[in-house]
């Protein structure tokens, strides 16, 4: 039968429906040879979802004008339609896993924060500051300022309230000069206390006194035995007379503004009943900013699920698509335009692998990578997301003049992530590309 008679025959059973239907596998044969259109639309509509910030709400509105009409989806645009019903339906399922508490903080359905690490501070984009998304787990802090301020080792996070807050009350500030205050004074401080210790005995202000931008920084903390995280309450610069009425502040509500103690600080042992038999297995700076050894970095532990909570592919979204590559005929082909489709695009990776210019091995690399690049633009922006979408073409170009397909970090990479973040050094600009770019590649090769 034509397309025209499947189409004809949908429209005298089930109207479109299919699930009215006597005969559900005319719906299955047409939808079988369109398989790729709809795959197409599913792609399209996804990407234009979350790249607009398509609300729950809108989404619900979106699915319920969809299936308003029936008789659509037995009409040419039937494939069209079904992609953006799916995409619809993913889409809305996505937004529902993440829910938000009364501060307007996404959480999990048992009502836990839904926590984001990151390998480093750099890794904060602008957005964060100006039009914040998430909640964000910091790299661990040093074991001196830890044991300074009673963390216990629990993780430091900023809250997505916390950021909109600080953007409030603190417009001056452009987002690399957050990023500064939260790297310098979190990780190399030189003074640390409790300024309100009667009025609000969980905050702790953590110092760090005039450097070579010639300016006072400081963070306050909220370290509570009942809360799992040290919470971030905001962050800014403070001058030299805000800095001496803050000590005197904490001298009458009965606590100290004192010297961070370093490995060999001087002032550590005449300290020690203050704070709490400091450890100084990591290292801040003395009290002139003499920079110690820094404490090591943390890597993520939540890669193994990605790909569910920010990805734009479910894992059988995925395993279809490597079904399609499999199964698709030479007539399905027929109705593709060649080399109308971009290269990067699933459906064009499918129709090379079927016309045997593409092995299987090499359209798995581009179908996982192209997930990695949809998930990098929404998840990450900026330098990050460039640079999936930079290796994704290079690998495309590398295929087409016969060369090897690999998707690594490489030196280069390396090197433009450390021009985009001066601060970042070799290992952590290595650990970054590994947990935004290959560890996510590696999960959805997996998928394939």
């Amino acid at each position: 039968m034509s397309d025209e008679e499947l189409l004809a025959y949908m429209r005298e059973d089930g109207m479109g429906d299919v699930n009215k239907a006597h005969h559900p596998s005319v719906y299955d044969e047409y939808d079988y040879r369109h398989g790729d259109k709809q795959l197409e639309s599913y792609d399209a509509a996804l990407v234009r979802l979350s790249e607009s910030g398509t609300t729950l709400e809108q989404a619900e509105e979106m699915l319920a004008n969809l299936g308003k009409d029936v008789s659509r989806f037995a009409t040419e645009e039937r494939a069209e339609l079904l992609g953006q019903e799916e995409a619809l339906q993913e889409y809305i399922a996505g937004l529902e896993q993440v829910r938000y508490d009364r501060q307007g903080n996404p959480v999990d359905a048992d009502g836990n924060l839904i926590l984001e690490e990151i390998a480093s501070v750099d890794e904060l984009t602008g957005e964060d500051f100006s039009r914040p998304s998430r909640n964000v787990q910091l790299p661990k802090i040093p074991n001196n300022v830890d044991s300074a301020i009673g963390a216990g080792g629990k993780p430091v996070i900023i809250k997505k309230n916390i950021f909109e807050k600080n953007a409030r009350d603190h417009k001056d500030l452009k987002p690399s000069q957050s990023r500064a205050i939260l790297k310098t004074v979190l990780y190399t401080p030189n003074l640390y206390g409790q300024n309100q210790k009667a009025s609000r005995p969980y905050n702790y202000v953590v110092i760090s006194t005039k450097g070579t931008d010639g300016k006072n920084k400081l963070v306050l903390l909220e370290v509570n035995n009942g809360k799992e995280n040290v919470e971030i309450v905001h962050w800014h610069y403070i001058r030299d007379n805000a800095l001496e009425t803050l000590k005197r502040q904490a001298e009458r509500e009965g606590g100290h503004i004192l010297i961070l103690p370093s490995e060999n600080s001087k002032e550590a042992g005449g300290l020690s009943s203050r704070t709490h038999d400091l450890s100084s297995a990591g290292k801040g700076t003395d009290l002139f900013g003499n920079a110690q050894e820094k404490g090591k970095k943390s890597s993520s532990k939540k890669i193994d699920d990605f790909g569910e909570k920010i990805g734009g592919a479910r894992k059988d979204i995925a395993r279809s698509r490597i079904r399609d590559v499999k199964n698709m005929t030479e007539k399905d082909l027929a109705s593709l335009k060649k080399g109308a489709d971009d290269i990067l695009s699933p459906a064009n990776i499918i129709r090379l692998h079927k016309e045997g210019q593409m092995d299987e091995q090499t359209a798995r690399q581009f179908l996982a990578f192209h997930n990695v690049v949809k998930v990098a633009k929404r998840k990450f922006l900026g330098t990050t997301a460039n640079m999936a979408l930079n290796k994704y073409r290079d690998a495309a170009v590398a295929w087409e003049e016969g060369r090897q397909v690999a998707f690594e970090v490489t030196d280069e990479d390396v090197r433009e992530y450390m021009k985009a973040f001066p601060r970042a050094d070799e290992g952590r600009a290595r650990e970054s590309l590994n947990y935004t770019i290959i560890e996510p590649y590696t999960m959805f090769m997996r998928m394939y």
